[in-house]
């Protein structure tokens, strides 16, 4: 289980994952890209290759990983868009 969690001020986000969780594999970068508000996203190799550079805890930190579907990206934007709403 992975769960972002962000400060008070929402300045900050950890990510924090149980020491017993199976993880599946290429979860943590679509985790990043729907939750982390500061972070970049970049499409390389003809969009089969997705870079996301992210800051956290003052360190810079690139990732790159197999881009995901459009249908995958959209619903994980979807996601970000309503981080933010009460419910």
């Amino acid at each position: 289980e992975i769960l972002p969690c962000m400060d008070h001020k929402r300045r900050a986000m950890s990510y924090f994952c149980t020491k017993c969780s199976i993880v599946p594999r290429g979860i943590l970068p679509l985790v990043v890209y729907a939750t982390y508000p500061a972070r970049s996203t970049q499409m390389l190799d003809d969009g089969t290759v997705m870079k996301i550079t992210m800051q956290m805890h003052g360190e810079k930190e690139e990732i790159s990983f197999r881009a995901p579907s459009p249908n995958v990206l959209q619903l994980l934007d979807s996601i970000r868009a309503k981080m933010d709403m009460e419910f």
